[in-house]
């Protein structure tokens, strides 16, 4: 009876010193104001945080070379893409394009970009931006850069024009550009 009693004493001191240390701080910022792990990170606003829980390592958040579904889900939403899905289903839809061409022979593909959109930097995404990014994903040749074996050569056609120039007909061309692994860089 008395090893059962000091057994229950243990496991209740346990118990409490664990539910003790859930408990926030009642000296810390965010217990006094109440706004919890929404609450902003130093200097950064609340706005201007992204916080994801994950269950592994990262290895790297560049897009570039990632092949990290648990990465994926960071970047994806971080970086945006020449096109994207319309949510509910595989329908491709205008992203930082508003629109594009095909001429006849399927080698060379044109994009006209929104205007307006800009890096976090500021930088304004722009169709160098795009060629940068292409050719920086061929020029690495790590990770999903096998997409894009058909890519012959990007081109700035102008501020706000790029060209795709394969070497081959791709007719996924335009559905391969949504994924996590297009994601447009400074």
């Amino acid at each position: 009876m008395r090893n059962y009693r000091w057994y229950s004493f243990v496991v209740i001191l346990a118990l409490s010193l664990v539910l003790a240390a859930c408990v926030p701080n009642a000296n810390s910022p965010s217990a006094q104001n109440g706004s919890g792990a929404s609450e902003a990170i130093g200097s950064a606003s609340a706005k201007d945080t992204f916080v994801v829980a994950i269950t592994s390592d990262q290895g790297t958040l560049d897009p570039a070379v990632t092949m990290d579904n648990s990465a994926w889900k960071i970047t994806y939403r971080a970086y945006e893409r020449l096109v994207e899905y319309d949510g509910a289903s595989t329908k491709v839809q205008p992203g930082l394009a508003k629109e594009w061409k095909v001429s006849p022979d399927g080698l060379k593909w044109t994009f006209i970009l929104n205007e307006g959109h800009t890096f976090s930097d500021g930088t304004p995404v722009d169709a160098h931006a795009v060629k940068f990014t292409f050719d920086r994903i061929l020029t690495i040749a790590k990770g999903p850069s096998e997409v894009y074996s058909v890519i012959k050569e990007v081109k700035a056609d102008n501020p706000y024009t790029v060209t795709f120039i394969l070497n081959k007909t791709f007719p996924p061309r335009i559905v391969s550009l949504n994924p996590q692994k297009q994601s447009i860089s400074s």
